[in-house]
């Protein structure tokens, strides 16, 4: 069954929460269990993309991800949706993009676009 989780910073405390998602009014609100929400900065939301990195952490659209393959070869990787395919990849920013598959011998979340996005930097 497919986890439907979504993750963004509140727009005052700059924490982030991880939960359900909706809007309310004009207010985008994470809610952790139900009856918490947090109003939340629409630019930093991001889903859950259904797998996890090599430490079992969750992988979140907006993440800066470190991925090597089976051949050594390594790559800094934004996490991002792609309207064309209609999943999530790795854009490598130069509209090369990376499907998430076997190819990878090791994804890592090294920082997200909107803290880290020097990481990116090439």
């Amino acid at each position: 069954m497919r986890e439907i989780k979504f993750r963004a910073k509140h727009k005052i405390i700059n924490s982030w929460y991880y939960g359900f998602l909706y809007i309310r009014d004009k207010d985008y609100i994470i809610t952790t269990n139900g009856y918490t929400e947090y109003v939340v900065d629409k630019k930093t939301i991001g889903q859950y993309i259904q797998l996890k990195d090599k430490n079992g952490k969750e992988i979140y659209e907006g993440d800066i991800v470190h991925a090597i393959n089976k051949r050594g070869m390594e790559w800094k990787c934004l996490v991002v949706f792609c309207e064309e395919t209609a999943r999530y990849v790795m854009d490598e920013g130069d509209g090369c993009c990376q499907d998430f598959n076997s190819f990878f011998e090791s994804i890592e979340i090294i920082g997200s676009i909107y803290e880290n996005h020097e990481l990116l930097n090439k």
